[in-house]
Parts: structure tokens; sequence; C-alpha cells
């Protein structure tokens, strides 16, 4: 039995050693990441060092640490951060990691997605079922800012009209509100009036309902069927799905195959690569005022 330990004590020092190698050092303040952050189109932020090195060791290669902020957000991150199409900050479990989000803001961060480590847990002593589970359960943004309710920064102000201007196009009224360059480029979509009511009662019913360009109603099919039914179907059948569930990589991938415009579910899940002809809207954002 000792020899068993022994040897699977080597393996895991062996195996971490590897992980290890993997790490660099980024930017002039030399920060923490892993070997893909400058070429992958996404970027995970996180607080240290061990939590860059955790999540190498599970295949997370787009990672970089702020390495203890302290109130100053490195300039590399900034800049990094307007360069990638998602960027996700992974987050500790505690109020600890509500004050890193803060500085980010403050600092005028471009985030679009928070994943939270579970109550009290640091991401560095996370095993691997914690961090594809955190990473799936990632909110927008927004949604996150609105259970901070104590807590307005200016980002959190702009991030809120750009929603409240949105909801606004959606239930087709006329007013155009200022907005950011960056909410401009969002797509915007008038959704019909029984379409929203339909979306109103959707919570639950584990349904979906696949629209045409005109949201004529192609099918109605269950959560689990999604897949299978986008698939037999011919491109550009579909252009809008609307489901009680999560919306998923993979979803999101026959969704740009399929050119389908617009996907609405109960929730984003572990999206890392979002296509540049796909939206993704969560029922809250459409129903939240």
């Amino acid at each position: 039995k000792e020899e068993t330990l022994d040897l699977k004590e080597v393996i895991n020092e062996i195996i971490g050693s590897v992980k290890i190698g993997e790490l660099i050092q980024y930017g002039p303040e030399n920060l923490p990441a892993g070997p893909d952050i400058e070429k992958d189109p996404n970027m995970i932020i996180v607080e240290g060092r061990a939590d860059v090195i955790n999540l190498l060791k599970y295949g997370y290669k787009n990672v970089i640490a702020l390495e203890g902020a302290q109130g100053k957000i490195p300039e590399t991150i900034k800049e990094l951060s307007k360069q990638k199409k998602i960027v996700i900050a992974f987050l500790d479990g505690d109020h600890g990691g509500d004050l890193i989000l803060r500085e980010l803001l403050a600092h005028n961060v471009k985030i679009d997605y928070v994943a939270r480590a579970p109550a009290g847990k640091e991401v560095e002593e996370l095993t691997k079922k914690e961090v594809v589970k955190a990473l799936e359960d990632m909110v927008p943004l927004v949604q996150h800012l609105k259970k901070m309710k104590e807590y307005k920064p200016v980002q959190a102000v702009k991030a809120e009209t750009q929603v409240q201007a949105q909801l606004q196009v959606l239930e087709g009224v006329q007013q155009a509100p200022t907005v950011s360059p960056q909410a401009a480029k969002e797509v915007l979509v008038k959704i019909p009036s029984q379409v929203l009511e339909r979306i109103r009662t959707l919570s639950g019913t584990l349904e979906g309902y696949l629209y045409d360009e005109n949201w004529n109603e192609i099918a109605t099919v269950q959560v689990r069927e999604i897949v299978s039914k986008l698939e037999s179907l011919e491109k550009d059948k579909v252009a809008y799905i609307v489901f009680d569930g999560v919306i998923t990589q993979r979803l999101v991938d026959l969704a740009s195959a399929k050119n389908v415009k617009v996907l609405i579910g109960s929730r984003i899940g572990g999206v890392t690569k979002k296509p540049e002809n796909v939206e993704l809207l969560t029922i809250t954002d459409l129903l939240t005022t």
C-alpha cells in the first residue's frame, strides 16, 4: 500500500510540474497566465497565481491573474479585455470576490460573464467538477450586478441602461435612448407580443419553440430534443429559438452552423466561444425590468 501511495504522489507531482511548466508571465507586469492567453479569443480572469495553476491543471489555458490587485488593476488586463470576444471573471466565493469585481469594473475592464466558486471556497482549491460547474453556472454581468443591489458603479449604470434600451426595443417602444457604441453593435430583435407572452409562461415547462424569420412557429419540442430537431432541419430554416433550458456551447455551435439569429434560454451555461452570427439572451434579461 505504501508503494502504491508513493507512486500516486510521484504521478501527482509530475502532473503538477507539467502544468506549472505551462504557466507563463504575461505583459510588463509579469502576470501569471496560461499559454493561450494571447491567441485565444476569450479570456478568464482570476485573482492569483495559484488560481491560474489550478485551472491549467484542468485544461483551461486562456486564464490570467490579477496577482492580488489591491486597488490597482494592471494595464495589461484592461487592454487585453478589450481585444477579447468574451471575458469571464472567475471569482472566489467570498466577499473578496465581490471586491475584485468592483475593482475590475471601477477600472473599466470589459467583463461579459461572472463565474463564482462555491460559497466560502477559493478558485485555487476547486476540483475539476467544481470548476466545470462554476463555469456552467456563470451569468451575464448585468444579471450578476442586479444581485448586488448596493453596488452602482458607472459601468453598472451603463450596463443597466443598455439592458433597458434593449428591453424597450424588444417590446416595441419607439423611444431611442442614448447607448454606448458597444451597445449599438448588439443585435436588437423586436419580439412579437404573443411570443413575449409565451416566454412569460415558459418557466418550468421544459419546452422549446422554433421560429422562422417572420416569427412563424416551425415546431414545438421538448428541451432535450432541440439539438436533434435543429440538426434535422435545413440551414436558414430556423431564425429564432426560445426554450426553457440552458444555452450550451454545443447548441450555440449548431445554431451558428444553421444560421439561427437568436437563442433565448433560461440561462447561459459554459459558453466560452460565442459566434458573431448568433445573439444569446436569457428569459430573465428580457422580462426583468
